[in-house]
């Protein structure tokens, strides 16, 4: 076990390497329709792959300049469609925007990941020839959030798994759904029964994860109507949080609210139906979570293709990165509820708890549909 964090220590120590981003070059019309379809598609591929991605804009219609290049990089690739938009990525080219090719960009970008090949618009744009060659030789390098470059071909796909799981239970969204569970957990004064429910919500995030991702992040990303999820998780934690507020209000009338009502099944000690109802809750919003913010899974299935490996030993390294992802989570969980146990529920803001809590969940809510970006929600 020493060995292990050692070695962990040692690969956050790594220096950085090259960039080696995924030029995605697209000439467009300041007012097409279609253009615009691409714009926003290509942006929440950047919110998915990162710095890994560099777009390049060049409006055509406006811009002789823009225009005449896009008109060099069709004779060169002997293109013979006319219209915008127009996209290059390495030396592939399409022209126009559809669902068939949306899957095409995507695809050719995972492959510029995996193996990264010069841009041949800038040779264009600088008067070169083209190689016909675009593949660069050298080691293959993937950006990550924080950490930066790492080494797919030199470093330990062992210890990656177990960063890239950490660097995960750090990103916005789950960020996101902790205020979530403190404003939950908020709502329930007995310390036992708060820490069974925080640790039902964490397992099953962890174990919805371990899931998805032994079938297909991708899947999940491209699949998953999340605009549908986003508006269901939205409106149920708006009821909760006005199930707080209005306990919060008739405090003295507990029998009349509710939440009070609810919590008479809990007196009851009927804790079977609240595990049950959190881990519904974490179900479904753990599966926003990977379709909205599937950046470092995608990145993690990229990692370990890029090493070529599958099977067995796939399934033991997603395991070290669901590992490294509970672990987190659950020293993220034992922070908040001491926190609540010490700053809330022994003080005088105990009585004020739900009012918290529901303020809480509802100020989550309002991010979740005015400011999704932030937590790299793709639209």
């Amino acid at each position: 076990m020493k060995k292990i964090f050692l070695s962990l220590f040692l690969f956050l120590l790594i220096p950085l390497g090259a960039k080696a981003e995924v030029v995605v070059n697209l000439f467009y019309g300041d007012t097409c329709a279609f253009c615009h379809q691409e714009r926003i598609y290509l942006d929440s591929l950047e919110r998915q792959f990162g710095d890994n991605i560099i777009v390049r804009e060049y409006e055509v219609w406006n811009n002789k300049e823009n225009n005449d290049l896009m008109m060099d990089v069709k004779d060169n690739f002997d293109d013979k469609g006319d219209g915008v938009p127009y996209t290059v990525i390495g030396n592939k080219t399409y022209t126009g925007i559809s669902e068939e090719i949306k899957d095409s960009i995507r695809t050719d970008i995972l492959d510029g990941i995996k193996y990264p090949k010069l841009d041949a618009v800038e040779y264009i744009k600088s008067g070169k020839e083209v190689p016909t060659n675009l593949l660069i030789d050298g080691d293959r390098m993937l950006s990550l959030p924080v950490m930066g470059e790492v080494n797919l071909d030199k470093d330990s796909s062992t210890i990656l798994s177990f960063v890239m799981g950490v660097l995960d239970a750090f990103n916005p969204c789950s960020i996101w759904i902790f205020v979530v569970l403190t404003g939950l957990l908020l709502a329930i004064y007995d310390k036992k029964k708060r820490t069974k429910l925080g640790l039902t919500f964490v397992t099953v995030a962890s174990l919805v994860y371990f899931i998805f991702m032994l079938t297909n992040v991708n899947m999940v990303i491209s699949e998953v109507p999340l605009m549908v999820l986003r508006l269901g998780v939205s409106i149920a934690l708006i009821v909760v949080g006005a199930l707080f507020i209005d306990s919060f209000i008739k405090f003295e009338k507990k029998d009349k609210s509710y939440l009070g009502k609810l919590q008479a099944l809990m007196d009851k000690r009927e804790m079977p139906i609240f595990i049950v109802i959190m881990a519904a809750l974490s179900m479904v919003v753990s599966t926003v979570q990977i379709a909205g913010s599937g950046g470092m899974p995608v990145l993690f299935e990229i990692a370990m293709d890029v090493n070529e490996i599958s099977g067995f030993t796939y399934g033991l390294r997603i395991f070290n990165y669901i590992l490294s992802f509970f672990l987190v989570n659950l020293a993220m969980l034992f922070i908040i509820t001491k926190l609540i146990d010490r700053l809330v529920m022994n003080t005088t803001l105990r009585s004020y708890s739900r009012l918290i809590g529901g303020i809480l969940i509802l100020l989550a809510v309002a991010f979740l549909i005015f400011f999704p970006e932030v937590l790299r929600f793709v639209s």
